[in-house]
């Protein structure tokens, strides 16, 4: 991932709008075989399209789901994702 004040990186090769129902399939995958960091791994590569789609509030919502799950399992990843959102305004 890259940082909260960085351009988001091009999954997908910079078709964003290609990239997001399949990154939405891989979290809904990654939900039902309770793999937590894969969940929180796709809300962050969701975000980065988002943003990439200009869906800033979308964006910070992946983002603060993904700070929510890491902070309840007291995940230090919580902060950078948290800072993440911030830096959205």
């Amino acid at each position: 991932m890259c940082g909260p004040t960085a351009r988001p990186r091009s999954p997908g090769g910079g078709r964003y709008a290609e990239a997001e129902p399949e990154l939405r399939a891989v979290v809904e995958f990654m939900r039902s075989v309770n793999d937590i960091d894969g969940v929180t791994d796709g809300l962050g590569l969701i975000g980065e399209v988002l943003v990439g789609q200009g869906r800033v509030g979308e964006a910070a919502a992946a983002w603060q789901e993904a700070a929510d799950i890491h902070r309840s399992r007291n995940d230090p990843r919580a902060d950078v994702v948290a800072a993440r959102v911030a830096a959205l305004g």
